[in-house]
C-alpha cells in the first residue's frame, strides 16, 4: 500500500469528481469526514450532477508525503466550468482505513490566488498563502456548525430575536436557500459564510428576475478585520455573475456598519427607495452593478 499516496488519491477522485462518479468519491471518504453524516445515496447523487458542466484538463501532483497511517498530497487541478477556468490547488489529507487510503479533510486555493507558474509552488508556501487567505473547504455535512455560526452572530450580537431563530437558521433550510460559500480557519472551524440565492428561488426576498440576492453574510468575530467577510462577498459576486447576473441585491440593518463598510468597498450602492420593515426591524438595501 505504501507509494499508492503518491500517485492515485487525489488523481482518482479528481477524475471520478470530473467523471460524475459520485459512488466512488462517496466509498473513498474518510470514515472522519463531515459529509460521512450524510445518506450515501443523497451524497453521491449530488457529487455526481456536479460534474456536468465541468471539463478537466489536468492534474499536477507538486509533494506527497506520507507518515505511519496519514498521508497528504498537493495537487493542482485544471478545470473549466461554464466556460470558466476554475484551476485549483488543494493539500488533501488521507487517512489509511482497513487498507485503503480516505480523503479526510482538503486546503483549496483557486487559481486567482496561486502564483503564475504553479509548478514552483512548495508545501510551505501554499500553506503561507492558505495562512493569509484563511479559507478552506467546507463539506455539506456542516449544519451544526452552520446554526452555531449563524446563532453566534445574529442572535448573540442583537440582529435576530431567539424565538425566529430555530426555523430560520436550520442548516438545511439555509443550505436550501441557495449556494453556500463558507471559510473555515485552517484550524478547522467554520469561521464565515454566505449564501448566494438565485432570483428563481422561493427564499427570494427582494431581488427582481435579473438580480441575485445575498443573504446570511456572517463572520466570526474572532476572524473579523482579516478580509474574509470582503472575500465572501467578492466570492458571492462572482458566483452570481457566473449564473449570468450582473446586478446583486441584499439587505442589511443599520447597526451592521462593519458589513456596510464591505459593500460600499466593494462597489455596492444605496438604494433607499428599496428599503423596508419587518419584525419591527428596519432593512437597508444595497445593489451591485456591474
Amino acid at each position: 500500500m505504501r507509494g499508492f499516496l503518491r500517485r492515485a488519491p487525489a488523481s482518482r477522485r479528481d477524475g471520478a469528481d470530473v467523471l460524475g462518479l459520485g459512488a466512488y468519491l462517496v466509498r473513498t471518504l474518510s470514515r472522519e469526514h463531515e459529509d460521512r453524516k450524510l445518506p450515501p445515496g443523497e451524497l453521491a447523487d449530488a457529487l455526481g450532477r456536479e460534474h456536468n458542466a465541468k471539463r478537466f484538463m489536468g492534474l499536477s501532483i507538486l509533494h506527497a508525503h506520507e507518515e505511519d497511517d496519514v498521508g497528504e498530497v498537493l495537487f493542482v487541478a485544471r478545470v473549466f466550468e461554464r466556460g470558466q477556468d476554475r484551476s485549483f490547488a488543494e493539500l488533501s489529507t488521507f487517512l489509511l482505513e482497513d487498507g485503503a487510503w480516505g480523503y479526510a479533510r482538503g486546503i483549496l486555493l483557486h487559481g486567482e490566488h496561486l502564483p503564475r507558474d504553479v509548478t514552483s509552488l512548495t508545501r510551505e508556501r501554499f500553506v503561507g498563502l492558505a495562512e493569509l487567505l484563511d479559507a478552506r473547504l467546507v463539506g455539506r455535512g456542516a449544519d451544526a456548525e452552520i446554526e452555531d455560526l449563524l446563532h453566534r452572530v445574529y442572535v448573540g450580537e442583537g440582529h435576530t430575536e431567539p424565538a425566529r431563530a430555530a426555523a430560520r437558521f436550520a442548516g438545511k433550510a439555509v443550505r436550501d436557500r441557495g449556494e453556500l460559500l463558507a471559510a473555515r480557519g485552517l484550524a478547522g472551524a467554520l469561521v464565515g459564510m454566505v449564501v448566494v440565492v438565485e432570483p428563481t428561488s422561493p427564499w427570494r426576498r427582494i431581488a427582481g428576475p435579473s438580480e441575485a440576492e445575498i443573504q446570511l453574510l456572517a463572520v466570526d468575530a474572532s476572524h473579523r478585520g482579516r478580509g474574509t467577510g470582503e472575500r465572501l462577498v467578492r466570492a458571492a459576486v462572482l458566483a452570481a455573475a457566473e449564473r449570468g447576473l450582473s446586478r446583486v441585491v441584499l439587505w442589511t440593518q443599520p447597526a451592521m456598519r462593519e458589513a456596510q463598510r464591505i459593500y460600499e468597498r466593494l462597489g455596492f450602492t444605496r438604494d433607499p427607495v428599496r428599503d423596508f420593515e419587518r419584525d419591527g426591524r428596519r432593512f437597508l438595501v444595497f445593489v451591485f452593478s456591474r
